[in-house]
């Protein structure tokens, strides 16, 4: 519960989130919540479900269980599908046992770590950032974002537009999750 607090924080202040290691329970629900998710290479991310310590779970008739944990699960898929993580990632969450750990593979992360359509879809509108198609040919002429910054960057007009709008929708998506984050804090600080 404490990392479904952490992630609709994170969520709230428009914060991204970063995995350079290992990613595992409380964790994912805190990866989940960026609006931009980074997860790197080497790094691991694994699901299971929700754990119980045994001294409360054990205490507890066989319905007060089932009820517990059906409130659980509840209040788990309700904040995990209010983060967009696809269904199928839910459902195998909750077929792997508390104890064991399933670990993504590299093309489930990628799935995992989309940014949330809302904000996408805003940023898309306001910033205008290159579409995919755009993205597309850029690679395909073996560019990339970086060679900005060599001492002797490429020149061609089609490098420059790219970088161009590139740089340019970055920036009007700083000033925008600046302002965004702005009010919520302004929550959490009670100003």
């Amino acid at each position: 519960m404490e990392a479904m607090k952490i992630g609709n924080f994170i969520r709230e202040t428009v914060s991204g989130t970063l995995v350079t290691k290992t990613c595992v329970s409380a964790c994912v629900f805190i990866l989940v919540a960026g609006v931009s998710k980074t997860a790197l290479p080497s790094s691991a991310i694994g699901l299971h479900r929700p754990y119980f310590k045994p001294e409360t779970y054990s205490s507890l008739s066989l319905n007060e269980a089932e009820d517990g944990y059906a409130k659980v699960r509840n209040a788990t898929s309700k904040y995990l599908i209010d983060m967009e993580v696809p269904k199928a990632y839910i459902e195998k969450m909750f077929s792997i046992a508390s104890d064991e750990v399933y670990f993504l593979s590299d093309a489930e992360k990628n799935r995992l770590l989309v940014s949330p359509s809302a904000y996408s879809e805003w940023v898309r509108a306001k910033c205008g950032p290159p579409t995919a198609k755009e993205w597309e040919l850029f690679k395909l002429k073996g560019y990339n974002v970086f060679a900005q910054f060599d001492d002797s960057p490429p020149s061609d007009p089609d490098y420059v537009v790219f970088i161009s709008k590139y740089n340019q929708s970055n920036a009007c998506e700083k000033s925008l999750v600046d302002d965004v984050r702005a009010q919520a804090l302004k929550k959490y600080t009670k100003q």
